[in-house]
């Protein structure tokens, strides 16, 4: 016979995320908006580079130019995130 045993509650520190969120500041909130350019920037030029859309293949030099800053922005990002929330 099976018996349903309660998850034991977590001890320790919080997990990154709720360090991030726990406080409002300026910083926090440009790092989330660059988060979501970077995203947008990544998501846009691969649609264009792999469908041909939005732009259908306009300039592959653009895409590529613009999907390598948006990684690049991705990495600057996520530095940020991991000093904040510390």
């Amino acid at each position: 016979m099976a018996t349903a045993v309660a998850p034991r509650p977590r001890r320790g520190r919080p997990s990154r995320l709720v360090r991030f969120f726990r406080g409002f500041s300026v910083e926090k909130s440009f790092t989330v908006l660059s988060l979501l350019v970077a995203s947008g920037l990544i998501t846009i030029c691969s649609l264009d580079i792999l469908l041909a859309w939005p732009w259908k293949h306009a300039s592959l030099l653009f895409d590529w130019t613009y999907l390598l800053a948006g990684f690049v922005l991705l990495g600057l990002t996520y530095d940020v995130f991991r000093d904040q929330s510390r």
